[in-house]
């Protein structure tokens, strides 16, 4: 007799016994939560808990690849990205309204170990009006330091 029919048996007479008014209700819910909780699993069981890690992990994946993929308004991947997002965020740092700075046009050369990045910046002045900016900054390492913000 597999393990699986002695549960199976178990039940039957645990049901018989609840019929019969030989437990009380408390009891039956007792013994019959403790033979769920010692009933051994199915193989099915491990394949779906496998499948479910599967899937949750795939879907992670994409999601952080996803995550990382540069949208509307960043750089795209290549090695001087870093030298523009460190170059955004001094011209930022110079600006009266950072908040609503939109580049354009960056460009970033490498020369040594500086790389050298200009571009445009359109930003909102004190008197709330938007303007065109020039800028050029120059990145050694991950200091930026704008060498030029100009019209």
């Amino acid at each position: 007799m597999s393990k699986r029919d002695e549960y199976k048996a178990a039940y039957a007479l645990l049901d018989q016994r609840l019929l019969k008014g030989e437990v009380t209700d408390e009891q039956y819910r007792l013994w019959k939560k403790k033979l769920v909780a010692e009933e051994p699993r199915s193989p099915w069981f491990y394949v779906i808990v496998a499948a479910v890690v599967v899937v949750i992990i795939a879907t992670l994946s994409t999601c952080s690849s996803l995550m990382n993929t540069p949208g509307k308004g960043q750089p795209a991947a290549d090695p001087g990205a870093s030298a523009i997002v460190a170059c955004r965020t001094a011209v930022k740092a110079q600006l009266k309204s950072p908040t609503s700075a939109k580049f354009s046009g960056e460009s970033a050369q490498v020369s040594g170990t500086t790389w050298k990045v200009r571009g445009n910046v359109d930003a909102d002045n004190s008197f709330g009006a938007s303007l065109r900016y020039t800028y050029q900054c120059n990145v050694e390492g991950t200091v930026a330091v704008v060498a030029y913000l100009g019209k």
